[in-house]
């Protein structure tokens, strides 16, 4: 399946669980004082999911993953400097130490992990895609945190996402030739290994995304998110029976230091 049919997919899904939680809050939505809010969460979802998470596919693809992974671990850094440009937010220099740590810490293991056989010398347009996915993506981070502050967090969610979603599917319209791309979202056997992705990764995880990113910074919002690659560790150790290396667990420790420092520092 094509990675913009499958973003596409997981979209959808997302969108139906959270209908329900959404229709208690119309008056939240449809209200004028919040047009300026819902049009910048508009703007960050077309932006964050429909052209960053696009582009950032299209690295992966020219690139390979080490090097698009190292691209995508930037967007914490792009986020801090537009942060103190538009937001004003400016964190004490221990947690900037703290959030070099983390992002050099989650950089750290995913090279340990990634595919080595890429080409030595990377490719011009791979790194045009994943610098335009690291400014879409920090961009969106922004103009959501913007938003927040009018918004809650869940509602803020779905329009988010049903503006991603929407960009993704007029995306997959002008790039395909016919309809028939779309077919393995159709089928019983994908949509089972789907929906639970959707439901955790999609759903929760770009709430609870939103959630952090209303109740703390942009730049340590955007740093927590990238630990995201921390996690499979465990995870493939105690499932997969894979080994952790020394290389991994002390880029682990590295980040979650760097976690300690921005979490513990006023």
């Amino acid at each position: 399946m094509p990675p913009l049919v499958l973003n596409l997919g997981k979209g959808f899904i997302a969108l139906a669980c959270m209908l329900p939680f959404l229709l208690p809050l119309p008056s939240v939505l449809s209200s004028g004082d919040h047009l300026q809010a819902i049009l910048f969460l508009g703007v960050s979802g077309l932006l964050g999911i429909t052209i960053g998470d696009t582009t950032f596919f299209a690295s992966l693809n020219i690139l390979g993953p080490r090097r698009s992974l190292l691209l995508a671990s930037l967007i914490p850094v792009s986020t801090a400097l537009l942060a103190m440009l538009f937001l004003g937010e400016w964190l004490p220099p221990g947690a900037y130490l703290g959030a070099a740590l983390c992002v050099g810490g989650v950089y750290w293991v995913m090279r340990e992990r990634s595919d080595r056989t890429v080409a030595p010398t990377p490719q011009a347009k791979g790194i045009f895609y994943g610098c335009i996915s690291i400014l879409a993506c920090s961009s969106s981070v922004i103009l959501t945190k913007q938003a927040l502050v009018d918004i809650p967090s869940l509602p803020a969610t779905g329009v988010r996402l049903s503006a991603g979603t929407l960009g993704l599917f007029l995306l997959v319209l002008v790039t395909s030739k016919s309809f028939k791309v779309l077919q393995p979202l159709v089928s019983w056997r994908i949509l089972t290994m789907l929906v639970p992705v959707a439901i955790a990764s999609t759903f929760f995880g770009l709430w609870l995304s939103l959630a952090a990113l209303q109740f703390t910074t942009a730049t340590v919002a955007s740093v927590l998110n990238a630990t995201s690659p921390l996690f499979i560790l465990p995870l493939s150790a105690i499932f997969l029976r894979e080994r952790i290396s020394r290389s991994a667990l002390t880029g682990t420790l590295l980040a979650t230091l760097g976690i300690a420092l921005l979490l513990w520092l006023p």
